[in-house]
């Protein structure tokens, strides 16, 4: 029987018809966001052989003979371990691309276990379909005073769509948008690798092409490799003081012949002079009062680190922890940790013992 219905996931008046297909007649798409895993197709042929098929999947027609899946990869790929001849549908008739795009995202969105990179390749897809859909959406639209109120709404529009449709946070949309626009195919190669968490997409995020390039590749070689520990250690040369820069430009501006005569004088003006060797000084006595504040500061710093540590542990045991707030929660301590690092650098940087 064929009825018009609304696909509940993405909101999409589409004819369907509940049909029973051969398996030998469906096909899974070769660029499909979400890989199979062979885990899952595991588990799920462990619970087909005993309580059948609970959700039909959903396929659409494919040019020519046979359909595509849409959605339920898993499931097909559960039944053919299992050997069945024949598999419950829901055919979805006059489905255009971007309509059997939105449906297998926002379910894969609802009931896949996602990676936070396979998130974030979900979302990315699902803006760039939405914004086909809704031109006036997309960046680059008209940006006069006049209509910048409408389009701040109407670019708002994607992510309050994203979350209601699969059950999310607005801010885990964007969060995940933001993601997918800077990373872009990166994401892809890191899915499943040692960078395939949040804190290490931002990380990544915060990188140049060059520097994410090379360590994507160690990662993609199955090292177990950070960005976050990556970004941190990773020290720029120091940037020439004002005045250098400011006499480099000068020199610049100099004929051959000024150039000549500056740079004599320079060597005269730099040659060192021959002196007596100092008597080496010895240390000075240390301040009592200076050693104490030290020692305060030890024990203060420590104390807090480890009260600290032990509250954010208990929380985090106690409690049903969502992603984004792990996340918070995680980018919050390897940003202290790195702010005192940096302290602890640039106090050893200017000892004077």
């Amino acid at each position: 029987m064929i009825k018009t219905t609304t696909i509940a996931l993405s909101g999409i008046d589409v004819p369907t018809e509940r049909l029973v297909l051969a398996l030998s007649g469906i096909d899974i798409p070769s660029e499909r966001l979400r890989a199979l895993r062979q885990d899952a197709v595991d588990a799920l042929a462990e619970n087909m052989k005993g309580g059948g098929l609970l959700h039909p999947i959903t396929v659409r027609k494919r040019p020519g003979r046979g359909y595509w899946i849409v959605a339920g990869a898993h499931r097909l790929s559960a039944a053919r371990k299992l050997k069945w001849k024949t598999i419950d549908c829901i055919f979805l008739k006059d489905c255009t691309e971007d309509a059997a795009t939105l449906i297998e995202i926002d379910e894969n969105l609802i009931r896949a276990e996602l990676s936070p990179a396979e998130k974030a390749m979900h979302v990315g897809e699902r803006k760039a379909v939405y914004e086909r859909l809704h031109p006036k959406t997309k960046n680059g639209g008209d940006r006069t005073s006049k209509h910048a109120k409408s389009e701040q709404n109407e670019k708002s529009a994607f992510c309050s769509d994203t979350a209601e449709k699969t059950n999310r946070s607005r801010r885990s949309v964007e969060i995940d948008a933001a993601r997918a626009k800077a990373l872009g195919d990166d994401l892809k190669r890191v899915t499943g690798t040692s960078l395939d968490k949040g804190v290490e997409l931002d990380a990544l995020a915060k990188m140049t092409p060059q520097e994410r390039a090379q360590i994507i590749e160690r990662a993609e070689a199955g090292e177990k490799v950070s960005a976050v520990v990556e970004k941190n250690t990773s020290r720029k040369p120091p940037k020439n003081d004002a005045l250098v820069e400011q006499a480099l430009r000068l020199v610049a501006q100099m004929t051959d012949a000024e150039r000549k005569l500056f740079l004599s004088k320079l060597e005269a003006y730099t040659k060192p002079t021959v002196e007596p060797s100092p008597r080496k000084a010895s240390k000075p006595t240390p301040d009592t009062n200076v050693v104490k504040q030290a020692g305060n500061f030890h024990i203060e710093v420590m104390n807090y680190a480890e009260e600290f540590c032990v509250r954010v542990k208990t929380w985090h045991a106690a409690n049903k922890i969502d992603e984004e707030s792990h996340d918070c929660v995680v980018q919050a301590l390897e940003m202290a940790s790195m702010r005192l690092q940096q302290t602890a650098q640039d106090i050893d940087g200017r000892s004077n013992w």
